[in-house]
């Protein structure tokens, strides 16, 4: 991200980029949700760390 904060505006921004947010496909009638297998892997351990170190040290993420 650096210097370019408005890059990603929401959270749901930067998670598309960082391939965590499931992908989701419609045809006609059919409606399927998957995990992405395709991904900045270092990027989405980094979003994962994030989120781990939230719940486990702040009690408002826990109360939630």
């Amino acid at each position: 991200m650096g210097d370019g904060l408005a890059r990603f505006p929401t959270a749901r921004h930067l998670g598309g980029y960082a391939s965590t947010a499931p992908l989701t496909w419609s045809s006609g009638t059919s409606h399927t949700v998957v995990h992405r297998k395709v991904c900045n892997r270092a990027l989405k351990r980094t979003v994962h760390q994030w989120a781990f170190s939230a719940l486990t040290r702040s009690p408002g993420c826990r109360a939630l």
